[in-house]
């Protein structure tokens, strides 16, 4: 019989059982390596009997496929002595640890196996980190003992499972967003969808860890974002890392202006500027951008704005940028009518703006007489 769900390593996959089927068919005889199986309500090996066999009930831990294959071929050729049964280790008395280790072993030694898939490695940690129980509830808190027990049963250094922890702890509902944008990869149902030629030669296709890598940095409400936007078609699985890369580069703009303006939420501030802040005018900005003259300038635009101080085009009249001799500290010339407006221009550049910052304040001149002003 199948194993219970806490001993499960993965589940099953149909299409290999397919595969396997026809391979016994064509081959009878072929040697298929033995099952794992487990002795149920047995506690351990001194009080199995030998003469009871055929009378257990066993949980299949290691060669599940092949259980399946066998079976549907028996019942449809039922006098063929090679599939009345396979050979089989029989264990006693097992942990429900014990029972995954054990299934993990035969996954890595069996002779004629398909490769565990990363989707079915995250399942693993998942299943690991709710203790083998129903996983209808939010996602727990990991053990001190998780990362090194889903270490050991994938026969991987947890240096190579980071990504697989952190996605195995998303929220519920990014879970099954994740899991439909696998489905939906592994029926080649994605927008666009590339098959490679070693998907073509298996027959099988099957998400790789690199695929969902860039989601890895992202908070869980971002990667419910783009899992939802993959699925849908809106953005293709090929662009997810530029998608996430922009997403990111919105969020630290965001929080920027959020700070200056003592926001709490980015509802607010997108209501209250409206499309000055929309996705196309933030990713503008990149790398040290809080420090930069472009910055400071699009925070004053915003203040004006906000209060509705004049034309939002840097000031009353303008405001020209000019560099000390060495470049290393900016200056400003604000036209203006008058003085205090220089003051009110300069309030929104002192929050972020690092170095030396100078203020020229050119009252009833214009652009045109900038070269006299940076030249005092």
């Amino acid at each position: 019989m199948p194993v219970r769900q806490s001993r499960q390593l993965r589940q099953v996959n149909n299409a290999f059982v397919e595969s396997l089927t026809e391979e016994l068919l064509g081959e009878p005889s072929g040697s298929y390596g033995c099952l794992f199986v487990v002795a149920k309500d047995v506690q351990s090996k001194d009080t199995f009997d030998c003469a009871k066999v055929p009378a257990y009930d066993y949980e299949v831990l290691g060669g599940t496929h092949l259980m399946l294959a066998t079976k549907r071929l028996n019942e449809k050729f039922p006098d063929n002595s090679y599939y009345k049964g396979r050979m089989a280790r029989i264990y006693c008395g097992l942990t429900d640890e014990q029972a995954i280790y054990l299934g993990a072993m035969h996954q890595k030694s069996s002779s004629f196996s398909h490769d565990i898939t990363y989707r079915e490695e995250v399942e693993r940690c998942r299943s690991q980190l709710y203790g083998g129980q129903e996983m209808d509830s939010e996602t727990p808190k990991p053990s001190s003992l998780w990362r090194d027990t889903c270490s050991r049963i994938l026969y991987k250094d947890k240096r190579n499972l980071c990504e697989h922890f952190t996605m195995a702890q998303v929220s519920r509902t990014t879970w099954d967003a994740f899991l439909v944008v696998n489905n939906l990869y592994e029926m080649g149902k994605l927008k666009d969808q590339k098959f490679s030629q070693a998907e073509l030669a298996k027959g099988t296709l099957a998400l790789k860890q690199w695929h969902m890598k860039p989601l890895v940095s992202l908070p869980d409400d971002s990667k419910l974002c783009l899992l939802k936007k993959i699925s849908s078609g809106e953005i293709l699985l090929k662009d997810l890392k530029m998608e996430a890369d922009n997403m990111k580069a919105r969020k630290s703009v965001q929080s920027a202006i959020l700070a200056f303006f003592k926001m709490d939420k980015w509802d607010e501030a997108s209501t209250r500027f409206g499309s000055w802040v929309d996705d196309e005018k933030l990713l503008r900005f990149t790398g040290n951008f809080e420090a930069s003259h472009d910055f400071q300038v699009f925070l004053k635009r915003l203040k004006d704005k906000d209060s509705n101080v004049g034309e939002i085009d840097g000031g009353a009249r303008g405001m020209e940028e000019f560099l000390t001799k060495d470049g290393t500290n900016k200056g400003h010339v604000i036209f203006c009518e008058q003085l205090q407006e220089v003051t009110q221009s300069m309030e929104c550049f002192k929050a972020n703006f690092k170095g030396i910052s100078l203020a020229i304040g050119a009252v009833g001149l214009d652009e045109s007489t900038t070269g006299c002003c940076t030249k005092m």
